[in-house]
């Protein structure tokens, strides 16, 4: 099978998955799709993901028939910096000034980081409002050489919360005007992710252990976090990630939280991959991130 050439490539590496959405923006249509869960578990011994799975992606790459498609890679949020800053309307050197903020928040030296920022809604105040982030160059660099090195085009370099967002406004418009929180589920933590408006309002990165957590357990804590922290909702809750695909663990969560339910990335977005509906619910939990990267992805390549 030949490279498709009107696909991007959206993809996540984790130590719980990595997996591979190809999306035609022409078809708005998911092409193809891979997912390898617990991927670390036959990878080399290794302190370091990338170099760990670098053989290995390399492979999946070739299989999918990624080479010389652009691509867009999820950097964890958990460890990224994540600030909205307000800048006076008659500030000059906004990159400077944003640069200085972040620079309050991180550990390190600020040369390590990247970051980038876009102008948020004003509100009125006076102020000019901006989304700013920052992650380690080190990582960044990491995961755009692991693309290079499965022959794909790197293109977008992005944090998982923000690829959620994406495949949630494409996915769930009706809901897209009012206050929703995304709950994304990992083997040692989770993200709660708000968003309103197809934007971003917050996040927090709630730690735990999956292997050892009952259901109960994990919706009283994500309930708890978010009355500490976000008492204003209620919100419309959608769960996704590695540790939503045990379908009795993910039933019982959302019946737990009331209104929430699986989010689908394919809701919407029509899909052609060959997924047997039977595994069709374990597997959706795992291509949220990565449906959400492609369809950047195609946004920036269109662009």
């Amino acid at each position: 099978m030949a490279t498709r050439e009107d696909s991007v490539s959206g993809v996540e590496i984790t130590r719980d998955n990595i997996s591979v959405a190809q999306y035609s923006s022409e078809e708005n249509t998911v092409v193809n799709a891979s997912i390898v869960t617990s991927p670390l578990d036959d990878a080399p011994a290794s302190d370091d993901l990338v170099s760990s799975l670098r053989t290995r992606f390399r492979k999946l790459a070739a299989q999918m028939r990624c080479q010389g498609q652009a691509a867009a890679v999820a950097v964890p949020s958990n460890f990224a910096v994540v600030k909205n800053v307000m800048l006076d309307e008659d500030e000059e050197n906004v990159a400077e000034a944003i640069e200085w903020e972040l620079g309050q928040s991180i550990v390190g030296a600020m040369q390590d980081y990247a970051f980038d920022f876009e102008a948020t809604a004003d509100a009125d105040d006076g102020c000019r409002h901006f989304l700013a982030v920052g992650y380690r160059t080190a990582n960044v660099r990491k995961l755009v050489s692991l693309l290079k090195a499965g022959r794909l085009v790197p293109r977008v370099v992005d944090l998982d919360i923000f690829a959620l967002i994406d495949v949630f406004e494409a996915n769930y418009r009706e809901n897209a005007m009012a206050p929703a929180l995304i709950v994304h589920g990992g083997s040692d933590s989770s993200k709660l992710v708000l968003t309103v408006h197809g934007g971003f309002l917050d996040f927090d990165v709630m730690e735990h252990r999956a292997g050892q957590t009952a259901a109960d357990a994990y919706a009283s804590q994500v309930q708890e976090t978010m009355a500490r922290n976000h008492a204003h909702g209620p919100y419309a809750t959608f769960v996704t990630g590695p540790l939503f695909a045990d379908q009795e663990f993910c039933e019982r969560v959302c019946s737990r939280l009331g209104n929430a339910r699986l989010l689908d990335p394919f809701k919407s977005i029509r899909s052609t991959v060959a997924i047997p509906r039977d595994d069709l619910v374990k597997c959706v939990p795992y291509l949220a991130v990565a449906v959400g990267l492609a369809l950047r992805c195609a946004a920036e390549a269109g662009a």
